[in-house]
């Protein structure tokens, strides 16, 4: 069953695609990297700033997490393809829907944040201005 699910992998990708896959997973990985180098030097300055260390650590929390997502799934689609694993190619698609998951969850919390702020600050201001 497994040779079956390697050869049908083998077999159903063709050459362009192997190679965009390669590349966005080449890709995912060194934008990890990169998330992971830049929440490392968040906290560095948080620790020197010292009164924003609270929000930088949720913030590098939440990118830790969002990153550690995709440099999973672009290891998993690179070994995938390139040794014909159909369970590691799965694994990375699965990883890589995790992240986009997460990040959209996260946009339409911010979406609804900034609209909630506006709300307020209008509301502020017609106080404000009505005095």
């Amino acid at each position: 069953m497994e040779n079956q699910l390697q050869s049908n992998l083998a077999n159903n990708i063709s050459p362009v695609v192997k190679n965009n896959m390669l590349e966005a997973a080449k890709w995912g990985r060194i934008v990890a990297i990169l998330a992971f180098v830049s929440a490392g030097l968040s906290i560095i300055q948080a620790v020197r700033v010292r009164g924003s260390l609270p929000g930088v650590l949720i913030q590098v929390l939440i990118s830790v997490a969002l990153n550690t997502l995709l440099l999973q799934a672009g290891n998993h689609l690179k070994k995938g393809i390139e040794a014909v694993e159909q369970g590691s190619f799965n694994e990375g698609l699965i990883n890589l829907a995790r992240y986009f998951k997460f990040y959209g969850i996260l946009l339409i919390v911010a979406i609804i944040l900034v609209i909630l702020g506006m709300f307020l600050a209008i509301a502020a201001g017609s106080a404000f201005y009505n005095r």
